[in-house]
């Protein structure tokens, strides 16, 4: 397999300091590492960043070297140093490039502040790159003139020219967020399009693959995989990434952009001189009353100005301006002349030759006039060598344009000529050309590079009308519903779409070619707006507009709802509608049915009499200023080296989105997520942990995980369903900008309010959200219900959770759900939940033995059938709950056999052992390995329905840097407390965060007190401390890895044995719950491997370090597993590392990665083997899979070419475990490919006798 990515990490250099330097300090580097002081990097930056010389750059590296020796500094950021530099550029007078260099950061008390007031946004983000490339077309403002133009070159005009210390730098992307003034049009939280400053804008220095995205009535976009589109999800709108979205699929696009911005006048001179060269108007003359004036208060300048021009006496030239009352606009121009408005209204501007009969006056009044005169001349006028024409064979058409363009400019033209077939006017000369070019910004030198001016898009409603009309006659018709515009300018096209839609008219538009282009009005709410704005006459037909809204009412879904017969009745005499429609409208609905935004309208007025919950989010969808169009396809269209974005956020607004691509399609953005995490990383760094924990971190002694969220979010949440069930759902934990959710009746308002609890658990916490006992809680709702139904309400779940965008970036919910193949014997006496959140004596979850089989048969049928595509889904996660009381009976086999046919197909289910002694009988796993064990002072929480609380953080220590320090055995467990001790200080300063944002109200969700305490305790949950590299640091101490040596296993035992030890002392000490787990360690197993082959235990590293070395693709082992690479028997492999399991009661995994698809039988009697003869608590079997874009063909196995059609890797995606979820391979960072690359994946006989 070759996957050809950017790589993410660095390639690693074994960084040693000379015995010379010994003294220099160390830094700490923007990437947050320790690295040695290198003189050179201070060189290279200042060249890099600005324009100082090279010697001068040197000197001042020497500089900063002798003042660190001078002041024994030992330790510094690199931000300190760059301070240093900019104090030592002052001293030298080097005040220019110290501006440069210096750069511009958020002050600490700003980002304490926002920590304090603004967590409540609850936004649980990853940063997802979202960006679109250099050609694509935007629609932006930029200094008071509007524009459709290419977003590259805007961005890059606007990095290019700011001064570096207006650049911050994040990774790959510069973003620039002061110096510009841009605006966009954007929808807002009412979905009205309006128009916003641009806050922010990127530029991604990083080669991307683009996409294109084309939609029914001709609008297309091209954007990259993980670029954001808005799509309809439970009737509210989504942000989800192109990756995730298919063909069929509706996004949102402008129906009606509102303009505030209406100009009366046009100055012609103070356009000229905004975009001319000084030799390119010396031609040109101002004339009127003003020009004495303007000459005698500045007749000094003027003369100086004189003498340089001319060899005439300046006084000379002067008095012959003063006679004619002109004055070249070159001089206003170079000399900087301030004019008085008033004194331009009644002055013209020309050439010399033209100053009885070409002259225009200077202020333009945009009156229908200039509209009809630019919509003629754009249709039918051009320039041809040095003269301007208008070309029609209508006499009429000539006549109009003649007497419009002499009432607006007041100038005469001459009568028509004929010429080949044709009529031509000649409207003026070169000089006509460069005014109309310049001052009226349009082009007609070329009928491909024709647009619209951009002082017509702000004109009056009459304006535009007079243009529209005016070019539908040159270049346009009228047919029986149908208005059609054509052109062959690109340029063209957009201009008149974004005009028709600031006029509330939705035209749909066809490229018949690279230079045909056609621009349709339709429907007969559309014809009759044109037809009034414009006064023309279009013959209409009764067909409506095709303006679906794809809405679902989920409680219309089943059997006709719950509405009443008598009910709809009472609403149609209401509405004054026959009985009939309203029948048939609600039809559509239980239909499944998309419908149109009239029908739509008419159905949430039946809604709203009926009190409906969905009729007040319905109307605003009705009510926008949003259209949702298909995609009819998506496809692959070429890399680029360069993608660009907007940040739309004006006064820390959440607007976010902007519209761009042909025919215009509403864009998400988010790079203030890129700035936010950096800073609060380093804030937490800097300001909240004490000095010598920030420093181990840095070090790589330990990992803090969930930096960006440390003062802000906990970890994982334990979600007890019944708490929702029983008291309803308010997602908001207060109820005062959300609907508040009664408890639900139905097991379809069942399943989304625990969706919606699912997201808003999410948005709280910085990990995963998981549920015990899924299929046991909700099964009093599906009583009675039909199996069909019931898998539905699966599959309406299953798609919910794995598609429900829960963050801006398009990140689902990190879901699990455990299930149970019936009804566990901890279980049958306990009370049920049942609909309406209701309680009766005496009925137990017992009772319902059938209906959670039920839906466990359905859940597995779901997850076997897979996605829309025929792929797995990522999430929610499976849990199989596997008991002595379930596996021992072959009732349950069919079930068990059922589940294992998944995980033969895609190795989506995970299996949960209850069978050792050492595990409880109420356990929920999540995550990628989070275990929350029940102890025994919760049954009474497992009786009231509060087993809620989860895993509050996980924190990391790198235990082969321990074997580097210690060398042998004896000082192990000396440095394991020390190391240990550090994450137990961590620990309680994040829960010290976290208790004053509960304070504070910042987590308002946590906070609320249905059940009369609060939801989130901090009493119950749990203090995780997990480990990297146990195989690695034993293979240090003995030479042998785990699965080479006993001794090895051994000392590894004895280790992890010490380690749970510690954890139970911190336990007693503290009386808070701490637990030891295994680590997640996707990327903190590299970042310990690439921090300690820059450290001093470099060679030492290179000993154990896993991976590429060359290529700086380098890890560590996961936590207590096994070396990945090792072939060695199933049966040794689960054997050796259950044998941990017992010691890590917060969190582990096996993973059994399998290179085909094996037999179900089979390999459920291997998972019984498992389950009654090892120690094994939980694993998963998994499989590698590759999906062809262009086909849509799954194979097993990481393939290099589509084994269906052919399509190599620009069109294929892969789709592996991470470790214990399936993610996508090329988002992976390269060491983690090389991880991928060199497991060792078991086929036919596992070994096990």
């Amino acid at each position: 397999m070759h996957v050809e990515v950017p790589e993410r990490i660095p390639k690693v250099e074994v960084l040693r300091r000379k015995p010379d330097i010994m003294e220099l300090p160390t830094v700490v580097t923007s990437e947050l590492v320790i690295e040695p002081y290198v003189e050179d990097k201070i060189v290279n930056s200042l060249l890099k960043e600005t324009s100082i010389e090279g010697d001068a750059a040197l000197k001042i590296a020497q500089d900063v070297r002798h003042f660190l020796l001078e002041n024994k500094i030992r330790e510094i950021s690199a931000s300190m140093v760059r301070e240093i530099c900019v104090t030592l550029l002052l001293k030298r007078g080097l005040k220019n490039i110290a501006e440069q260099y210096c750069r511009v950061g958020l002050p600490i008390t700003d980002v304490a502040q926002l920590i304090k007031e603004h967590t409540r946004e609850n936004a649980n983000l990853v940063h997802n790159p979202e960006s679109i490339p250099p050609d694509e077309i935007v629609v932006v403002r930029e200094r008071g003139s509007l524009k459709i133009t290419e977003i590259g070159p805007l961005i890059d005009n606007i990095i290019d020219n700011a001064s570096s210390s207006k650049i911050i730098q994040n990774g790959n992307s510069d973003i620039v967020r002061e110096g510009f003034k841009l605006s966009v049009f954007s929808f807002d939280k009412e979905l009205r399009m309006h128009e916003y400053p641009v806050s922010g804008v990127v530029r991604n220095n990083k080669r991307r693959e683009i996409y294109q995205i084309e939609l029914e009535t001709g609008r297309k976009v091209t954007v990259t995989s993980d670029h954001n589109l808005f799509t309809l999800h439970n009737n509210s709108i989504v942000a989800v990434p192109t990756s995730q979205l298919k063909e069929g699929d509706f996004i949102a696009v402008p129906r009606f952009i509102r303009k505030t911005i209406v100009k009366k006048e046009l100055n012609l001179l103070g356009e000229l001189l905004k975009k001319c060269r000084p030799d390119d108007i010396s031609g040109f003359y101002l004339r009127g009353n003003l020009t004495p004036k303007v000459l005698n208060r500045y007749r000094n300048r003027v003369e100086s100005w004189c003498r340089i021009h001319s060899k005439t006496r300046p006084s000379t030239i002067i008095s012959h301006w003063k006679k004619l009352k002109a004055m070249p606009v070159k001089l206003v121009l170079e000399l900087g002349i301030p004019l008085d408005y008033e004194d331009l209204r009644t002055a013209t501007i020309g050439t010399r030759g033209s100053w009885r009969t070409k002259q225009f006056p200077v202020i333009i009044e945009l009156r229908p006039d200039v509209g009809k005169v630019f919509g003629y001349l754009l249709s039918e006028g051009t320039l041809t060598r040095d003269k301007v024409h208008f070309s029609n064979s209508s006499l009429e058409l000539h006549e109009e344009f003649r007497s419009a363009y002499e009432r607006a400019f007041k100038i005469p033209l001459p009568k028509p000529c004929k010429r080949e077939g044709a009529y031509v006017t000649v409207v003026g000369g070169c000089s006509v050309a460069l005014l109309f070019e310049n001052a009226f910004d349009i082009d007609l030198t070329r009928a491909k590079g024709k647009r619209i001016p951009s002082f017509l898009f702000d004109s009056s409603e009459e304006t535009i009308a007079a243009f529209l009309s005016s070019y539908l006659r040159g270049d346009g018709s009228i047919r029986i519903g149908n208005v059609r515009y054509s052109t062959t300018s690109r340029g063209m096209a957009l201009g008149l779409i974004f005009m028709l839609l600031s006029q509330g008219i939705y035209p749909n538009v066809y490229e018949l070619s690279e230079s045909e282009f056609e621009i349709d009005i339709q429907g007969k709410e559309n014809l009759e707006q044109f037809s009034t704005l414009t006064k023309l006459h279009v013959p209409t037909t009764t067909q409506t507009t095709r303006d679906i809204i794809p809405v679902r009412l989920p409680i219309y879904a089943y059997n006709g709802g719950r509405l009443k017969r008598g009910d709809i009745k009472s609403a149609a005499n209401l509405l004054h509608i026959p009985e009939a429609i309203a029948y048939d409208d609600l039809s559509c609905l239980r239909a499944g049915k998309f419908v149109r935004r009239e029908r739509l309208r008419r159905i949430s007025k039946i809604l709203d009499i009926l009190d409906d919950q969905h009729s007040e989010k319905i109307q605003g969808l009705i009510n926008s200023d949003l259209r949702w169009l298909r995609i009819e396809t998506i496809k692959k269209v070429g890399i680029v080296n360069h993608t660009y974005d907007f940040e739309v956020r004006p006064d820390n607004q959440e607007i976010e989105n902007f519209i761009g691509g042909f025919g215009f399609v509403c864009l998400h953005n988010t790079i203030h997520k890129l700035l936010a995490d950096a800073v609060v990383r380093e804030y937490t760094l800097t300001h909240i942990l004490p000095r010598h924990l920030a420093k181990a971190h840095l070090q790589g002694l330990i990992h803090i995980h969930k930096l960006d969220y440390f003062p802000i979010r906990p970890y994982c949440a334990s979600a007890d369903i019944r708490y929702f069930l029983r008291y309803g759902v308010i997602s908001d934990g207060v109820g005062t900008h959300v609907a508040v959710a009664k408890p639900a009746k139905h097991a379809e308002v069942a399943i989304l309010h625990i969706a919606k609890a699912y997201s808003a658990l999410q948005l709280h916490h910085s990990g995963a959200v998981g549920t015990d006992l899924f299929n046991v809680f909700l099964a009093p709702y599906v009583q009675g219900l039909p199996y069909n139904r019931i898998k539905q309400l699966m599959q309406m779940f299953i798609f919910e959770m794995a598609s429900m965008p829960a963050s801006r970036g398009g990140q689902v919910v990190f879901s699990d759900v455990n299930f149970e193949f019936g009804i566990p014997q901890v279980l049958k006496d306990i009370p049920a939940v049942l609909p309406g959140g209701v309680m009766r004596e005496g009925v137990t979850y017992g009772d319902f033995e059938e209906e959670a089989q039920r839906i466990f048969r359905a859940a597995m049928e779901v997850y076997l059938e897979g996605d829309g595509a025929g792929k797995p889904f990522i999430f929610p996660k499976a849990c199989i709950k596997l008991r002595r009381e379930f596996i021992d009976k072959g009732e349950y086999d069919d079930l068990l056999l059922l589940a294992h046919k998944v995980s033969s197909k895609f190795g989506t289910p995970y299996f949960l052992n209850l069978l050792p002694e050492y595990m409880p009988d109420v356990v929920l796993a999540q995550c990628c390995r989070v275990l929350v064990k029940m102890r025994k002072e919760d049954y009474d929480e497992l009786v009231e329905g509060r087993l809620r609380g989860g895993q509050f953080c996980n924190n990391t220590i790198n235990l082969p840097r321990i074997a580097y320090e210690a060398r042998d055995e004896g000082k192990i467990y000396e440095l394991l407390r020390e190391r240990m001790g550090l994450l137990k200080e961590v620990t309680f300063i994040h829960r010290g965060e976290i208790e004053t944002r509960l304070k504070e109200g910042s987590l308002p969700f946590l906070s609320m007190t249905l059940d009369g305490q609060p939801y989130y305790r901090m009493d119950k949950v749990y203090h995780s401390i997990g480990m990297v590299g146990l195989n690695d640091m034993v293979q240090y101490i003995t030479g042998r890895q785990l699965h080479q040596s006993k001794d090895a296993w051994a000392l590894g035992l004895r280790v992890i044995q010490e380690m749970n030890n510690i954890v139970k002392d911190f336990e007693k000490d503290t009386g808070l719950r701490w637990v030891l787990s295994q680590t997640p360690a996707e990327t903190t197993a590299t970042r310990f491997a690439v921090i300690d082959l820059r450290s001093e235990f470099a060679d030492e590293a290179k000993k154990v370090v896993k991976g590429d070395l060359e290529r700086g693709a380098v890890y560590y082992s996961n936590s207590t597993h096994v070396n990945w690479e090792a072939k060695v028997p199933l049966i040794d492999k689960v054997q050796i590392e259950a044998s941990f399991h017992p010691l890590l009661d917060g969190g582990l995994i096996t993973p059994l990665y399998l290179g085909e698809h094996p037999d179900p039988s089979a390999l459920m009697e291997l998972t019984k083997r498992i389950a009654k003869n090892t120690l094994c608590a939980y694993w998963c079997y998994s499989l590698d899979f590759t999906q062809c874009r262009r086909c849509g063909y799954i194979t097993i196995g990481i393939e290099d070419k589509c084994p269906n059609c052919g399509a190599t890797e620009a069109d294929l995606e892969w789709y592996a475990k991470v470790v214990n979820y399936y993610g996508r391979v090329k988002d992976w960072h390269l060491a983690k490919q090389v991880e991928l690359r060199r497991r060792h994946r078991y086929k036919g006989a596992w070994g096990w006798s």
